[in-house]
């Protein structure tokens, strides 16, 4: 039998908690999906107004900034890693073990150091690309955090 705490009825209490939910509307209604599908897709700049993000998946993108510029309101896909973006990353990360094994081998004796110079430079480019990958994927993540972390969910009627 398992041990616990004994707690009284006494100690215990329902309590009622409460959260605040965003709502973006439009002439006192909440928006719909088929009103927010409507808004004109545009890129953001500086000088836009962020209202808040929406979750919804259209095509591969899945949150959506909405801003206002000059009075009208706009939204732009929050850029997100896509699945070929990923699998990028790991080819890149794969060529670039594959590469080091075979400086190993040469090490070893195991393949001709003739092949040395060939087998460096593909190190080279494969660490070269992977990085650009990397910094192309935190890039996208910290941009997507930030916007998390600064703005309010909006949520739209389904």
């Amino acid at each position: 039998m398992e041990k616990g705490r004994n707690i009284s009825t006494s100690e215990a209490t329902i309590q009622t908690a409460s959260i605040e939910i965003k709502a973006l509307t439009l002439n006192n209604k909440q928006m719909t999906l088929a009103v927010f599908r409507q808004l004109p897709e545009q890129e953001v700049e500086e000088t836009d107004v962020h209202w808040g993000l929406v979750r919804y998946t259209i095509g591969e993108k899945d949150l959506w900034l909405v801003f206002s510029r000059e009075g009208k309101l706009y939204r732009a896909a929050v850029p997100a890693l896509s699945w070929s973006d990923e699998e990028n990353l790991r080819r890149a990360g794969r060529q670039v073990e594959g590469c080091q094994k075979e400086l190993d081998f040469i090490t070893q004796g195991k393949i001709s150091f003739l092949h040395r110079p060939r087998i460096e430079a593909e190190l080279l480019d494969a660490r070269t690309h992977f990085a650009e990958l990397l910094i192309k994927k935190e890039r996208i993540e910290k941009r997507r955090a930030f916007l998390e972390d600064t703005l309010s969910q909006l949520f739209i009627a389904v």
